[in-house]
């Protein structure tokens, strides 16, 4: 790789070879100043989704990074998704993040796990070309809008006092790098990874890396430490490679590809979870706007977050089936439909959607006379009557607050079981009781009308 700098516009090209590198750009209107809206910490997967979905939000997004030649490397096994993760990838996806998009630029085997089960419990699972992904998720972030990526190590953080009706002691403010040079930001996003303090075990040796070959970042771990955080080590685990010529394959069981096979994407033809979550609240933060944030009852993604943050863990998280309440209806295959039309909605592309009238009709702007004129055959019947049309927009101004409030109640209850002590009776009594209490409350609405 190389770099050309020219009255403040960045660009790389490939040489074949890798160069040292400073820093590189993949937007000509991103600043090459010190500021920015949000610094992510960390090419990784998180990294990655993190920071492409903060310059999706509008945000002017800097990715720091060890080494940009690593970015989208798949050090451990080289598949995604499984039983439970592979729902995680189309919700990923249904936010328009990149990993389910890139796996199937660079897939080269599709199995659909558990099949002869029903489709809530489906995984999708596929094998991919390590090679391929590195170099399509590379060429996918060096070309993003107002995306700017940049080789150096983050040794502290800038600190200041914290902002009103925030809580905290303090505000993070940027980050100090290994030169001594500083960067500053209104978010920051830490995707560390297994660089904070990491430690290689190879049989009784061990040794300081973030991965085989990358130093880890030690300062940036006493600075959490100093804050009052906890920083600890969780065991990965990665399988040894197998050497092609040592394995007798005529001897083994042959496991085909799905024909035709389930690609991840809704939109091809052909860990990352809480990095674009973070993405998307750091661009809102920047905003002022509210946070987004997945319930249990609405994805896999808030059903991991959640749990992450209010039970913590000890070992590396695993996403199974079992783990998520509505299951039955948090399918793989609605993925876009739960999440792509989420309120949040100038930041995901819903270019490819399709959902019922009702759907649509929840929206202020929309009556039925503008959705027949979209769409034209199947809806114009509707259009003939005005009381019909104000009925139908009711409708679906009524369900939408009906969701509204049952994501509020289911969210609140389940919060509350997972509380140490509270026992399955107590949830059932509470919800009789939030049952009987909205069932007198429309009892008194409708006496007040008559």
């Amino acid at each position: 790789m190389f770099l050309l700098r020219d009255c403040g516009r960045w660009a790389a090209a490939s040489l074949g070879r890798r160069l040292p590198l400073s820093r590189l750009r993949s937007d000509s209107a991103a600043p090459c100043g010190a500021h920015f809206d949000v610094v992510v910490i960390g090419g990784g997967h998180a990294g990655t989704e993190a920071a492409a979905a903060a310059a999706r939000c509008g945000s002017r997004t800097l990715l720091l990074t060890h080494r940009v030649d690593t970015i989208g490397q798949m050090s451990c096994n080289p598949s995604f998704g499984g039983i439970g993760k592979g729902h995680l990838m189309r919700e990923v996806d249904a936010l328009d993040g990149l990993c389910s998009r890139i796996c199937d630029q660079s897939g080269v085997h599709y199995k659909v796990l558990n099949r002869r089960k029903g489709p809530a419990v489906w995984g999708l699972r596929a094998q991919i070309d390590r090679k391929l992904y590195k170099q399509n998720m590379q060429k996918e972030i060096l070309n993003t809008p107002l995306l700017t990526v940049q080789e150096g190590a983050v040794e502290d953080l800038v600190l200041t006092e914290p902002e009103p009706g925030y809580a905290g002691k303090c505000r993070v403010k940027g980050v100090i790098l290994a030169d001594g040079s500083t960067i500053y930001a209104e978010s920051v996003i830490l995707t560390t990874g297994t660089f904070l303090r990491g430690m290689i075990v190879i049989g009784l040796e061990m040794q300081p890396a973030g991965r085989l070959g990358d130093q880890p970042s030690i300062g940036l771990a006493q600075t959490l430490e100093n804050l009052g955080f906890v920083v600890g080590r969780l065991k990965t685990g990665t399988p040894p490679r197998l050497a092609k010529e040592s394995i007798n394959f005529n001897i083994l069981n042959k496991h085909t590809p799905d024909n035709p096979s389930i690609p991840f994407s809704f939109l091809s033809e052909t860990v990352w979870i809480k990095g674009v979550i973070a993405g998307i609240n750091a661009s809102l933060r920047v905003s002022r706007k509210p946070p987004f944030v997945v319930s249990r009852t609405e994805g896999y993604i808030g059903v991991l977050i959640d749990d992450l943050t209010t039970l913590g863990t000890s070992e590396p998280y695993r996403m199974f089936t079992s783990r998520v309440e509505f299951r039955l209806s948090l399918r793989p295959d609605n993925a876009d439909i739960r999440l792509t039309f989420r309120d949040m909605d100038p930041y995901v592309d819903k270019t490819f959607y399709v959902g019922s009238a009702l759907d649509v009709l929840k929206y202020e702007e929309v009556d039925m006379e503008l959705l027949a004129n979209a769409v034209h055959e199947p809806l114009k019947k509707y259009t003939t009557s005005r009381e019909l049309a104000r009925r139908l927009k009711i409708e679906g101004e009524t369900k939408q607050l009906k969701s509204v409030q049952n994501r509020m109640i289911m969210g609140v209850i389940g919060a509350a079981s997972r509380i140490p002590g509270v026992t399955p009776a107590a949830i059932v009594n509470l919800l009789r009781f939030v049952k009987t209490t909205q069932q007198r409350q429309a009892a008194g609405t409708e006496h007040q009308t008559n």
